[in-house]
């Protein structure tokens, strides 16, 4: 508070309080000088953030965290909140998750998905109605959590970052025959599959590779095929 005030009279003159400052419109020239002040004191301006940034973000640190073999209820956490933006923002073009919006999982293990899915996201987001609740937590659901948002993000922005296509070929190695044939996604998953250029499903071996992306892996989208 004390940096912001001291740029404040820097730039008024001391004519007017913080308070009055913001209370009423800057000229540009008045927001330019602030702004240059209170970065050369070490602050930077709040970074504009579009809701497919925000989930494109968590997404691709929840891969990272996934590499990493880090806690599983905080990636969980991180991709639901990846997963919920995503699916809204597919709805505006009347599409949807294909995990919980269509039939994708072979019939005799909807409900064991559905079920791992549907309890941890709402007890890691509300305390309201169940505040001394114990969570029987299932860590073999977030491959197939971080599969649905991996998904939804290449519908939306028609591409892929490192880290999600490092994920779809890890995912292709460890449950190949899990995905009815036939449908959209399977199919991705296979292509990725045969241009995989793993041979064993060890995180360690695709954290390796991402670590040597641009930026470290952090989100750049590269284009389809």
């Amino acid at each position: 508070m004390t940096n912001a005030r001291e740029c404040d009279h820097q730039v008024h003159s001391g004519v007017r309080s913080l308070t009055m400052g913001l209370a009423t419109a800057w000229s540009e020239k008045e927001r330019d000088a602030y702004v240059a002040c209170m970065q050369a004191k070490g602050y930077t301006e709040p970074e504009r953030i579009t809701k497919i940034d925000a989930a494109q973000r968590q997404l691709c640190t929840a891969i990272r965290l996934f590499f990493e073999e880090r806690e599983d209820i905080s990636i969980f956490a991180l991709a639901s909140a990846a997963q919920e933006l995503l699916r809204d923002l597919l709805k505006t073009r009347g599409q949807g998750s294909v995990v919980m919006d269509s039939a994708m999982i072979r019939p005799g293990r909807k409900k064991e998905f559905r079920d791992a899915m549907k309890r941890p996201k709402n007890f890691l987001k509300h305390a309201d109605w169940d505040p001394d609740g114990v969570l029987e937590f299932r860590s073999q659901s977030v491959p197939f959590l971080l599969l649905d948002c991996v998904d939804m993000h290449g519908r939306y922005v028609l591409k892929h970052t490192h880290a999600t296509t490092l994920f779809f070929m890890w995912f292709s190695l460890n449950y190949p025959d899990l995905l009815l044939p036939g449908t959209e996604l399977a199919e991705h998953v296979e292509s990725f599959h045969k241009e995989s250029p793993f041979t064993e499903p060890r995180k360690d071996l695709f954290l390796e590779v991402l670590n040597r992306a641009p930026e470290r892996g952090d989100p750049r989208p590269l284009p389809l095929g």
